[in-house]
């Protein structure tokens, strides 16, 4: 793929770390990762339009 159609998503900001792991937890995924598969099973929405939010 050359790029169309593709889309890139970054959990943070160019030059930032991301911090989301708490103390003493080890969790399955992320906090970027956590959220967007909670909001990308909404029916019949754009990705575009979740990771805009």
């Amino acid at each position: 793929m050359h790029g169309a159609g593709a889309l890139i998503g970054f959990a943070c900001a160019p030059g930032i770390p991301v911090i989301d792991i708490l103390a003493e937890q080890v969790p399955r995924n992320g906090l970027f990762t956590k959220y967007l598969l909670r909001h990308i099973k909404t029916p019949n929405e754009d990705i575009r339009m979740i990771l805009s939010v």
